[in-house]
Parts: structure tokens; sequence; C-alpha cells
């Protein structure tokens, strides 16, 4: 009973905390009394951060007995947890927390949203589509909802934003996790992140200091060497970090790469770099906070020094917390043995202790520890939440190439559409690209094509689509640790190269790596989602086909292509195709003589009249008329201006008009009052009595009458089409609009 009382009364806290716009001040009472009475190897532990998997663990298996003997035995401050499911993420935490006397710092890194390591949860697309929006509303609103589904599993920091500025298009592992290569784009970007997550809840991690953008290396597997100055530092990859200390940011990763021209010791990678982490970071850019360190078991020190070199250091350069140690009780030993020898002074164990402790306290962690799962399915995934994702994907699309102005593409029926889905790995498990094509229009034939294809796949291909109206490339060329490199194979190249400079035009589409133009610079279009999330692919589709505009900024240049801030841009212009068969055709109207829909001709010829003079009288400016009966169209003809300036264009046949206001007159209050007659509709009774979704505070008063006379209070004119993809979308934000 206890164990769920206290569950109960953590989630009551936790709603209030995740509403909350502040966070709270430390209690330094706790604090100074927690540090007082722990042990040397208590506080030893406090600075270790140990890592998991969110899955399921049996009581008796092996790996729950190593958590539970990580937090029991070695006191550790934190765990980090890779990825997994949403309700065993927060049960584990629950677990994890009630075994740890003092509470445990929990964090994960979401870049990019919790559904980057959490499905279910939402998945932003990455950091460098927000940098092509050019929006700090939105990337504020990124941190806001990051902030409280973390919250709402047991999460309380994100290594998270990236601060990098990606200034090198060759490298392999920061790319698309930045959000530019300008400097100051990275700083504003960052700083809005940060605040909406600090001020719903959730320590942010400004990372990977001083900066690994301008690096060609993965330090996951190699130790990347930057040969720059501090001038050259202070003018670009410091621009982000000052800005990210400036806003509250709560922690700073450091990187596993090495500055020999800013270390005293020049093999030295910043993570044990006492110039680079105490020096700058915490004495010229007056950092308080957390220093954390990349993870430990990384190739870039992992196989360039030992662990008793990397833990001694690492601790000396400044590093609070070290993360993810491949052998805590080695750790634990050497540090302790350090600290009684003498060489590392025990305030200095102290001073970073103290700093974890203040973490949590204001979190206030020592009575909020716990979370309550029922709550998940309140927070997390709301229609609200995916709803700015979807416009981030939407605001990011950057068209780069447009040749002839191939896009947006017109088909028709007979089209030949060929769709290739191009992938530099294995292919990834994703057709959507595919799907949402084929939603549009009939798709020929498709390919899945890899660096596993020969000559013999290409030469087939070739043969089989020579007679294409068009083809849609997606290229997929993710950003991967380990993976070293970020480009198509040289097979693939050539395969596309050859399409290319035939006469067949080419759309792809970059569902990753943006620099990818540089291998096919020929291509008739080409357009930058700068990730493969499923709503990135589904706003490429709309683009394709002029569902949606174009607007996105190029928040990188291209060497040798395009500049910083290039994008072409595209009005939408459709909503949509739906092709039908000459089989489901119904009956179509035809234009005949007045007599054969047994019109008589000179009585048409009133209408002429009619609509002359009211256009004279001005009441209206221009109009159409169609008059048809029996399938037979007998008239249809425009009259007119635009607008009552007589040098407006004139009204055609297919001129579009804005309907709402007639609909209204003609359908809705007409159908309304024909309810009222049959007693079905009473026009004093509240809207809400007949659409029950729309209720709820203030618009339980608005009552029938109030819709149809405008004097409802509801906004006026919302362009719900501009925002949202689907009926069903646009129905649920009605119901929602106050």
């Amino acid at each position: 009973m206890v164990y769920k009382t206290i569950i109960f009364l953590a989630g009551f806290l936790i709603t209030i905390n995740l509403t909350s716009t502040n966070m709270y001040p430390a209690d330094d009472s706790w604090v100074e009394e927690t540090l007082a009475k722990m042990t040397l190897r208590e506080k030893i532990g406090q600075m270790i951060f140990s890592t998991t998997f969110a899955r399921f663990m049996n009581e008796d298996s092996d790996e729950w007995a190593g958590i539970k003997n990580t937090i029991k035995k070695y006191h550790v401050g934190g765990f980090h947890i890779y990825f997994g499911d949403l309700y065993t993420a927060a049960h584990l935490v629950n677990k994890m927390q009630s075994l740890s006397k003092i509470p445990l710092l929990i964090d994960a890194d979401f870049e990019s949203g919790v559904g980057r390591r959490f499905p279910g949860a939402v998945a932003f697309p990455s950091n460098m589509a927000v940098g092509a929006t050019r929006s700090e509303e939105l990337a504020y609103k990124m941190g806001e909802i990051t902030a409280k589904e973390a919250r709402s599993i047991g999460i309380h920091i994100t290594y998270a934003p990236v601060m990098d500025v990606n200034n090198n298009p060759n490298n392999p592992i920061i790319n698309t996790r930045s959000y530019g290569e300008d400097p100051d784009l990275v700083a504003a970007l960052g700083a809005a992140f940060i605040r909406g997550c600090r001020e719903h809840g959730l320590l942010t991690t400004a990372k990977h200091f001083p900066g690994h953008g301008n690096t060609d290396k993965d330090s996951h597997t190699n130790l990347p060497i930057l040969y720059i100055n501090k001038a050259q530092l202070e003018e670009v990859e410091l621009v982000p970090f000052k800005k990210a200390v400036e806003s509250g940011v709560d922690l700073i990763m450091t990187a596993h790469i090495g500055l020999p021209e800013l270390s005293l010791n020049s093999y030295l990678p910043a993570t044990l770099s006492f110039e680079i982490l105490t020096g700058i970071l915490r004495r010229e850019l007056n950092f308080q906070g957390l220093v954390v360190t990349d993870a430990m078991d990384m190739g870039a020190v992992k196989e360039n020094f030992t662990d008793r070199f990397v833990v001694v250091n690492a601790v000396k350069a400044g590093a609070d917390i070290l993360l993810a140690p491949t052998n805590i009780p080695l750790v634990i030993q050497i540090l302790e043995t350090k600290v009684k020898s003498g060489e590392i002074p025990e305030r200095r164990i102290d001073n970073s202790v103290r700093r974890i402790l203040e973490a949590k306290a204001r979190l206030k962690l020592p009575d909020r520890k716990y979370v309550v799962l029922s709550d998940l399915d309140r927070v997390v995934a709301s229609r609200r939440f995916e709803k700015t994702a979807k416009i981030v994907a939407r605001k990011s699309l950057t068209l780069v190439q447009n040749q002839n102005n191939l896009l947006p593409y017109t088909p028709t029926p007979e089209s030949k559409i060929i769709v290739l889905n191009i992938f530099d790995e294995i292919p990834m498990k994703t057709t959507t690209f595919l799907e949402e094509i084929q939603k549009r229009v009939p798709v020929s034939v498709s390919y899945f094509l890899g660096s596993f294809s020969t000559q013999k796949n290409f030469d087939k291909i070739k043969n089989e689509i020579a007679d294409a109206d068009i083809i849609f490339v997606g290229l997929y060329v993710a950003i991967r640790a380990r993976k070293d490199k970020v480009n198509l194979p040289e097979n693939l190249v050539n395969f596309l190269n050859e399409l290319i400079n035939s006469d067949l035009p080419v759309a792809a589409i970059s569902f990753g790596d943006p620099y990818i133009l540089r291998q096919i610079p020929e291509v008739d279009a080409y357009i930058c989602t700068y990730g493969a999330q499923e709503i990135s692919q589904k706003a490429a589709v709309q683009a394709l086909f002029g569902e949606t505009r174009t607007a996105g900024k190029l928040p990188i240049s291209i060497p040798g292509l395009y500049p910083v801030g290039h994008g072409l841009e595209v009005s939408r212009i459709r909503t949509g195709y739906t092709f039908i068969s000459k089989e489901q055709e119904g009956p179509q109207l035809k234009y005949s003589l007045p007599e054969e829909a047994l019109f008589e001709s000179r009585k048409l010829t009133k209408i002429d009249e009619i609509v002359k003079q009211a256009i004279a009288d001005s009441s209206f400016p221009g109009t159409v008329v169609l008059a048809a009966r029996r399938g037979k169209i007998v008239l249809e003809k425009g009259y007119g201006h635009q607008t009552y300036d007589i040098n407006s264009p004139l009204i055609r046949t297919n001129s579009i008009f804005d309907l709402a206001s007639l609909t209204k007159v003609v359908a809705t209050t007409t159908a309304a009052m024909i309810l009222v007659d049959r007693g079905q509709l009473n026009l004093d009774d509240p809207l809400a009595k007949y659409l029950p979704r729309f209720g709820g505070g203030i618009k339980d008063s608005v009552i029938i009458r109030h819709i149809l006379t405008h004097s409802s209070g509801l906004p006026p004119f919302k362009r719900f089409f501009l925002e949202f993809d689907s009926p069903s979308e646009i129905m649920d934000q009605i119901y929602l609009t106050e």
C-alpha cells in the first residue's frame, strides 16, 4: 500500500509539474545534508551514469540483477536509457528509483523528440529540418513537447540540443543532427529548444563541446582531429555554446575530438583536456552547470587510451558525470585510490556531486521520483503534438533544384511513373514514399536498390523504364554511429547519372544527407527533407504533386552548387488526385443546343440582361452562369471582372470562387430551417447537444442560433486546409476550435 500511495501522490504532483513553466529552486539544505552523509565511494558513484534498455526483464534475469547491483552496491547517480517501449520505460524507471537511496537522474538522447528512441511518442524531423524552417517558435515547441513526453515516462535529462555547427559537408556523424552551418542560426534555434524544454521541466544538454561539426571522422570509431586555433574557435564553434550558457542550459557534453592547438597535451581529446573543459568552458564561458562526458565506450577514447587514463584525466579536466563507463567497479576503485593519495582533491569530487544533487533538487526528485503509467496516454503523442511535427516536416521541405519546372508534377491516368528507392546500405523497412505516391497515381513499376545491386540489375531496370514519363527517386542516406561515411556508393551514382543524362525526367528526394546532390548535380529536380521520418516522406510526396508549398531554405551550403539560404518556393496548387477508370465513370454532362434540353433559346438571352444589369448596379463585380437540364449544358458563360476594378482580370468559366458564404445561405440555412419545421432542430439548443465533441467550457453556451447568425464568438476564418492533410484532421481541429 505504501508503494501505491507514493505512486499516486507522485503522479498528482508530476501532472502539476508538467504544466509548470519554471524549474524549482534547488533545496540547498537537502543538498548539503545529503552530501555530508555520503561516503567517498558513494560520492564517486554519483558521478557515474550507467546504461540500460527499456525492455522487459524478469526479476530473476541477469540483466535486472545487474541493474539492481549497480544501484544498490555502486550508488550510481543516474541511468542513460538507449531506447525501448514507452510503458516499459516508465515501469523500469519506477523500479530503479525504488531501489536507490538517493533519487536517480534518468537521461535519454532526444535530439529529434522522444519518438526517436521510444516508438509511439512524437518523432520530429531532424535538427537540420528545423534549421530549414528558420523558426525559433517551432524549435521552442519541439522542446516543449519533448519535455512533456519525456517527463511523463520519468526521464529528466535530454542529451540535446546538438549545438555543433556543421561546416564540413563530409561530416559522417553530425550532418543533419546539426541545425546548420551558420553559427548564429544554430545558436538561436538551439536556445529556443533549450527554453522550451526547461520551461516544461526537462534538463537540457548542449553538445558536443567545443564543437564537432568541422570533422570528417566519427568519434564512435576514430579520434577526429580539428586543426584550428582559438580565434577560429571563437568565430564559429563557440558561438552556439555561448548562447546555450546564456540561455541557462543545464549540462554540456564534451566532444571526443582532438584540438592540438588548444591543449597543452596535443594528443588529448577535449573530454580529457583541462585547458578546454576548465579553462574555456568553466572560466571563459562561466558555465556553472554539469559537464558530462560523451559515452566512454566510444572508439575515440576506447581505442586510444586505457580505461584508467580516461577516467582520471576526465575528472581532472573538469567532468562531473562519467557517461557509460564499461567497468563501473574499476572506475570507483581508480578514483577512490587517486583521492586517497591526494592526486585528486576530495573537494574536486564534492564540487561535482554537489552539482548533481542540485540538479536533482531543482526537479524535486527527493519527493517526486515516481511516475504514473496511466498518465502516458493523456500526454504522449497527442494530436496537437503530432500536428507540430507535421508542420515542421512541411515547412522544412527545400526545393533545391527544379529544371524546366518539373515540379510540381501533373500526371494523367496514362502517365508511366517509376519509383526508385535507393539506399547506401541494406534497405530500411520503409515503404511510405512508395505507398504515398500509389495513393495518388498508378505506379507502373518500383525498385529497391542498394550497394548490393549489380550491373545486371541496372541494365534490366533501364530497359523496363525506357519510356517512363517521370522517375521519382527516394535517396536514403542516413546518419548513423560507426558508419564512418555518408554518401552513395559508386555503382549507384553511376546508374543514377546514366538515367539523368538520358532524356528521362528524374526528381530526387533526399531523405537524409542533403549533400548527396554533389554526386548527381545534373538531376532535374532535387528536394531535401533532411531525414526519413514518416511525416517527412509524406510531406515530400505532397510537394511532388503540388499539395503543399515548398518554402524551406538550405541551412547549409552545398559546395560548388548552392549557398546557405537557397531554396525555390513553389505554391500549393491542388489538394490531390483521384484517377477513375472508364468503367467507374458515372454519367457526364455534355454541351448541347438549348432545344435538345427542351429550352427556348430566346429565354436564355434574358440571363445576359439580368447579369449585366446586376454588375452595372455593383451587386457583384462578376460571375459565371451555367444552365443545364437532363445532363445537357446549354449555357456556360463568364461575366464581369474579378474585382470592382475594371482593370482586374476578366471572369472566365474556369475562374475559382470562394463558395463559403454562398453555401451558408443556399445549403446550410435552408437545411436547418427544414429541420426546424419538422421539429427535429431547436434553434436555442446548445450546439453540443448535436455535436458532443464540440462541447466543454464556454463552448457549452453556444447555441444553434449563434452558429447560424455568426454570433457564436468563434474565429470568423481559419485556413485549416493549409495546415492539415486529411478531412479527419480538419474535423478534429474544428471540434477543438475555441
